[in-house]
């Protein structure tokens, strides 16, 4: 019975749900928070596996798009038609959605740039688009080469994507570190069983049940404050 508690302390920090990162928003898009709103963190809910898989299929759809799209552009040929041929090569059918109506619209003397902000600003949720969108239309503004502006989009998306694994790698690293620090406490019975101290003996006054209630407590305050700190990391490596 008296080893049962620390059993139960433990086990309950270890299954206590925590906040995973991400936002309740759509993917691409970057929530800020109010200047008067203090350091006061935001709710935030866990990223379904499901959503992550979208967000990696629509972001190696657009790279796609992009790399079929670049050559084009710079072989010379009309933005409506590269961008109709290049379309054709996503593989998620939001991208290509995105490109054959972009395309279409181009066709008749809308430039792409300012038609793909109107669409990302309009909720377009394909991952990428929006840095896209602006890129395009800050060349449209100072008369930069599309090619070559979309080669660097491409550089940038490659290069954010190499990024964010890292810090999932790392989050998830760091995540596992916690839970085994608080799963160490649970080898206190077993070692003073391994030197001939039965654990109801071990806890059976009341300083050891005590100290058994105080460590539960710090183990707790202890997985939010790591808890917080990888949630930081998070939020600086774009994982939010």
């Amino acid at each position: 019975m008296n080893l049962a508690l620390p059993a139960l302390i433990c086990a309950a920090v270890l299954l206590w749900p925590t906040r995973r990162p991400t936002t309740v928003e759509g993917p691409g898009r970057v929530r800020r928070s109010s200047p008067t709103a203090g350091p006061r963190r935001r709710l935030r809910l866990p990223r379904p596996p499901a959503t992550r898989r979208r967000r990696d299929r629509q972001e190696e759809s657009l790279l796609a798009v992009i790399d079929a799209l670049a050559p084009a552009l710079e072989a010379g040929l009309p933005p409506a038609w590269a961008l109709a041929e290049a379309g054709r090569s996503a593989t998620e059918p939001t991208v290509q959605e995105l490109f054959a109506d972009v395309a279409a619209h181009a066709a008749h003397g809308v430039a792409p740039g300012e038609l793909l902000d109107s669409r990302t600003g309009e909720g377009c949720t394909v991952e990428g688009a929006d840095l896209l969108a602006r890129s395009w239309a800050l060349a449209d503004q100072l008369g930069t080469p599309l090619a070559r502006t979309t080669r660097t989009v491409a550089e940038l998306l490659r290069a954010r994507r190499a990024a964010r694994r890292q810090v999932e790698t790392a989050v998830t690293e760091a995540r596992t570190t916690v839970r085994v620090l608080i799963a160490l406490p649970l080898t206190g019975p077993l070692f003073a069983l391994a030197v001939g101290i039965p654990p109801g003996q071990l806890y059976r006054s009341a300083p050891a049940l005590v100290a058994v209630a105080v460590g539960g407590v710090l183990l707790v305050l202890g997985r939010q404050w790591m808890n917080r700190l990888v949630g930081a990391v998070a939020d600086e490596g774009g994982l939010r």
